[in-house]
């Protein structure tokens, strides 16, 4: 299976819609963290980061462009996500882990 293009990401509004059409092989991931910021471009969820020296691990804001995230309900999962859900592509979701940033589950 090819992965989505953004166009054809945003055709998807729900959970089940995402997994009916193949899932993480789309090339999008869904966000379990709850946004805990929000601005007019973009939304910030918890993580955390290794310092300098890579000593110690502190934990901090991840924050994602609006405009490359795709905003879905969840009509699938028994525990819902507080507020909005959204899928995020794998490749910002990498390069974002690429920078140091660890992404802890809900």
């Amino acid at each position: 299976m090819k992965a989505l293009k953004k166009t054809e990401a945003k055709k998807i509004s729900t959970v089940s819609q995402w997994i009916e059409a193949g899932g993480l092989a789309t090339g999008w991931s869904p966000l379990t963290q709850v946004v805990t910021k929000e601005s007019a471009k973009a939304i910030a969820i918890e993580g955390s980061r290794w310092n300098a020296c890579a000593t110690d691990r502190y934990r901090c804001l991840i924050w994602l462009p609006k405009s490359q995230l795709v905003a879905i309900e969840d009509d699938f999962y028994d525990q819902k996500i507080e507020g909005q859900n959204y899928l995020a592509p794998q490749w910002l979701l990498s390069a974002k882990q690429n920078e140091g940033f660890e992404f802890e589950a809900a």
